[in-house]
C-alpha cells in the first residue's frame, strides 16, 4: 500500500469514528417518547398527550385517509 493510501484509509478510519461517536441514538429516542406517550394516554394525561401533538396532528385510517 502507498504511503498516500495509507495515510488517507488512516484519515477516514479516524473520521468516521468520531461521526459515529457523535451521531444521537434516534431509536431509542422514538421508543422513548412513544413510551412516555401511550402511558399519558392509559393515565389520561391530556396535558401530556397534547404536548406529544403538533398544531396539524392527523389520524390516518386504514384506508389511508386523514381526519
Amino acid at each position: 500500500m502507498s504511503k498516500w493510501r495509507w495515510l488517507l484509509t488512516t484519515i477516514c478510519a479516524g473520521c468516521s469514528g468520531l461521526l459515529l461517536a457523535a451521531e444521537p441514538d434516534w431509536q431509542a429516542q422514538l421508543r422513548a417518547q412513544a413510551d412516555r406517550w401511550d402511558k399519558a394516554i392509559v393515565a389520561r394525561q391530556a396535558t401530556e398527550i397534547k404536548a406529544n401533538m403538533s398544531e396539524d396532528f392527523r389520524q390516518i385510517d386504514s384506508a389511508g385517509g386523514t381526519r
